[in-house]
C-alpha cells in the first residue's frame, strides 16, 4: 500500500509546483527543499536540484543555489534571514582616450 500511495502522489504532481516553506503550492502536502532553501521547484515528490528561488538562514541566492557569501564579481543584496541575493556586478566600462602629441620645430 505504501508503493500505491507514492505512485498516486507522483501522478498528482503538476507543472510549476513549488515547495514553499514546508508545503506544496498545489497539493498542500509536506515537502522540503535542499538545505538553506525556503522556496524551490517540486516535482515527483522531490526538490528539483538547482531550482531554489528564495533562500533562508541568511544565505544568498546564486543561480538557483543558496550560498554563504557571494563570490567575486557579485555583490550581496538584502538583509535578514530571507530573500538575500548575489547580484552580478556589471563589467567596468573603460573609456578609450587618444592622446595627440604635436611637436613643433622652429629653425632660425
Amino acid at each position: 500500500t505504501t508503493q500505491a500511495a507514492t505512485t498516486t502522489q507522483a501522478a498528482t504532481t503538476k507543472a510549476g509546483e513549488l515547495c514553499n516553506g514546508k508545503y506544496s503550492s498545489i497539493t498542500g502536502t509536506a515537502c522540503a527543499c535542499t538545505t538553506d532553501c525556503y522556496t524551490c521547484s517540486w516535482a515527483n515528490g522531490a526538490a528539483v536540484v538547482g531550482s531554489c528561488s528564495v533562500c533562508k538562514n541568511q544565505r544568498y541566492l546564486l543561480n538557483g543555489v543558496c550560498v554563504a557569501s557571494c563570490p567575486s564579481g557579485y555583490t550581496a543584496q538584502g538583509t535578514g534571514n530571507f530573500n538575500r541575493m548575489c547580484i552580478a556586478v556589471p563589467a567596468e566600462t573603460t573609456l578609450s582616450t587618444t592622446t595627440t602629441t604635436t611637436t613643433t620645430t622652429t629653425t632660425t
